[in-house]
């Protein structure tokens, strides 16, 4: 469907496909902003954590939202926590970091493991340093996540680690550097590839600002290689990786229409979708069975206001 080429200039006007926006009648329980969303594979996601304003409001919920029946419930307590990564391992959620509820927005160092079966909670390892705004996958072969730079705590700027973390051992192994440090990243694992693609982000060098830069990384060889470019730089984006359609799907944190990246030939490009509505920090999950890509609260970006609303594009109706 894509073009096949090496794209190193994209189109930033978005291609209509025919795709529009749906909003459900589903509804958070708390208008929600940097949280972080799960897709269990069969009927739920998770949504974890979050921001409940503008002003330092935090929430500590797990909520479920099921996708047949359209039921919205909080099924457990989690920590007051925003902006941190999280992966869903055999059951378990797994939380990377994140800004804690405070005076200053103090960020933490910590791993955090939350049993969907018990609902118990526990701090299981600790990075070096505290740090927020960072991306992860995780690699279902070797049952390991990679987490992807962040936000330094202490110094005030983007960091370039990547971390993995054995789940079965809870060792965290520091395993390379990104070329540019970054936080407000996305990320999304390719399993036909066995790579994980790193998309945007943030970055302070050469005068700052954000990055439209996709990298691919190699966990056999812990290697990054240069894939593309986004249409436009991408501060605190979200993805999902579409595997029937073989390509990433890419939501900006900014008012851009979503992009989309074919991996086999490196080209990136701007969807428009109709009724689309202009979100930051709006976390999103892809849904395989259903090939939808679902949006789940969100700051909208022109207003600043907070919202509960749970929409989603269906990517089987492109034309």
């Amino acid at each position: 469907m894509l073009l096949l080429l090496l794209a190193c200039i994209t189109s930033s006007m978005g291609v209509s496909e025919g795709l529009e926006l749906i909003r459900t009648r589903s509804r958070l329980p708390t208008p929600t902003h940097s949280h972080s969303t799960l897709y269990d594979g069969d009927d739920t996601i998770y949504v974890i954590g979050g921001k409940t304003d503008n002003s330092g409001g935090f929430q500590d919920k797990v909520i479920r939202y099921s996708l047949e029946s359209g039921t919205v419930e909080v099924v457990g307590t989690f920590v007051n926590i925003s902006s941190g990564s999280a992966v869903l391992a055999d059951g378990d959620i797994l939380y990377f970091g994140g800004q804690l509820q405070g005076p200053g927005g103090v960020l933490s160092s910590a791993v955090h493991r939350y049993s969907l079966a018990t609902g118990l909670h526990s701090v299981i390892a600790n990075f070096p340093r505290a740090s927020a705004w960072n991306s992860a996958v995780w690699d279902p072969r070797q049952n390991v996540a990679y987490i992807f730079g962040g936000w330094d705590g202490g110094e005030g700027r983007p960091i370039a680690d990547v971390y993995r973390f054995n789940a079965r051992s809870n060792a965290l192994q520091l395993v390379t550097l990104l070329s540019t440090p970054k936080s407000d990243t996305a990320a999304v694992w390719d399993t036909r590839r066995e790579l994980a693609y790193v998309f945007g982000g943030y970055s302070d060098q050469g005068g700052g600002g954000t990055i439209r830069d996709i990298l691919a990384f190699d966990q056999q060889h812990n290697e990054f290689r240069f894939v593309g470019v986004l249409p436009t730089g991408a501060s605190t984006p979200c993805a999902g990786f579409a595997e029937i359609h073989d390509e990433a799907i890419v939501v900006d944190g900014a008012p851009d229409d979503p992009a989309t990246f074919n991996p086999g030939s490196g080209f990136s490009q701007n969807v428009s979708v109709a009724g689309w509505e202009r979100y930051g920090y709006m976390p999103c999950v892809y849904v395989p069975k259903l090939d939808r890509m679902y949006m789940i609260g969100g700051r909208i970006w022109t207003t600043s206001e907070v919202t509960d609303h749970i929409s989603y594009v269906d990517l089987g109706q492109r034309r």
